[in-house]
């Protein structure tokens, strides 16, 4: 069970949101990852109602159920995300952001520190200046949706809508053969149909150009230095996780004056499935 709803933004714009777990627990106020959805982190419900912690995951915009915003910056996210902790009443949470969501969950901390215990990213993404970066990443979709020219976006958005399309069997076998680190494909073999893909349909369930636009937001300049971040911050990262190269998750950390570099030994990019009670109560000590 999950609570499911939305809010409509000053701008006129619809932002829906999912919430997981006890609604007096600890609140963690959640960043999908890339070509994903609120919906990623579904499987945390029975833990979260379990031990206390009550999880808040919207969709960005374009995403999901959200309404998109054209052109928009990764600094928009912090100003959307404010409006939806307003409206929802949650005066101080932690942040947690998984893969692409890092740059979003640290635009939050940027945003709104005085608002923020502590943020967390989980196999993060890092700053894209540098095309090196890009090339280390282990997802082709990832290094073309981050190169992808403004004239190519409207094809990349009808190839990923057509996603939705497959079969969710066949959907779950594609994810699981690009997937590098053993631990990765286990975890998602083990995950029932439904939840291995439900996120990925969600991701498009508006067309792909809300997609385009979540990666084009990280790709460009981000508007602030992670330096600039001085909430207590932990950096987690799997020992196998070749999707987003250690590396980044390094030098994060080390460029943040209060982060805390955390390596997991033998997990790779969805380590969250199998470390939340390891992770949760860290996050929100």
């Amino acid at each position: 069970m999950r609570n499911e709803g939305s809010i409509k933004l000053k701008d006129g714009r619809k932002l829906a949101f999912a919430q997981y777990g006890d609604p007096s627990g600890k609140p963690i106020f959640y960043c999908h990852g890339g070509v994903s959805s609120k919906a990623d982190v579904a499987f945390a419900q029975r833990y979260c109602e379990e031990n206390g912690f009550f999880l808040t995951a919207p969709d960005r915009p374009g995403i999901g159920d959200s309404d998109p915003l054209a052109g928009r910056r990764l600094l928009d996210w912090g100003a959307d995300s404010r409006e939806l902790l307003d409206q929802l009443g949650i005066e101080k949470t932690a942040v947690l952001g998984w893969s692409l969501g890092g740059p979003y969950a640290l635009a939050c901390a940027y945003s709104f520190p005085e608002r923020i215990s502590t943020v967390g990213t989980i196999g993060g993404a890092g700053q894209f200046d540098d095309p090196e970066a890009i090339k280390q990443l282990g997802l082709l979709v990832d290094r073309l949706l981050l190169t992808v020219p403004d004239w190519l976006h409207g094809p990349f958005a009808l190839g990923l809508q057509a996603a939705a399309f497959l079969p969710a069997a066949a959907l779950k076998q594609t994810l699981i053969s690009h997937l590098t680190s053993a631990s990765d494909r286990e975890i998602v073999r083990s995950m029932p149909v439904k939840d291995a893909t439900a996120f990925l349909y969600e991701s498009v369930r508006k067309g792909g150009m809300g997609v385009i636009e979540d990666y084009a937001a990280v790709g460009k300049p981000w508007g602030f230095l992670p330096s600039g971040i001085h909430s207590r911050t932990l950096i987690w990262h799997g020992e196998q996780d070749d999707l987003c190269p250690l590396s980044v998750a390094k030098i994060m950390a080390e460029s943040m004056p209060h982060a805390e570099f955390k390596l997991v030994p033998a997990a790779g990019h969805f380590l969250l499935h199998r470390n939340i009670e390891t992770i949760f109560p860290l996050l929100c000590n």
